[in-house]
């Protein structure tokens, strides 16, 4: 009788040892990816501006995130 027991309680771990989790699915994407010129700066002077034609290509860009 005890063994019926231990029975059920060794089918029940292996059922629940194959099941996946929920958390199995891959991680969410972005659903789009937009681009603003006007999120790009540089610093002249004091002051953080757009980059133009005439910024030299190798100074140094930041984020409106800081700086």
């Amino acid at each position: 009788m005890a063994w019926r027991g231990a029975a059920v309680l060794v089918a029940a771990v292996a059922s629940v040892a194959f099941v996946a989790p929920a958390s199995a699915a891959g991680p969410d994407t972005a659903d789009g990816v937009e681009v603003f010129s006007g999120d790009v700066f540089e610093i002249v002077g004091s002051t953080l501006r757009n980059p133009t034609a005439e910024t030299d290509p190798s100074a140094r860009l930041f984020s409106n995130s800081g700086v």
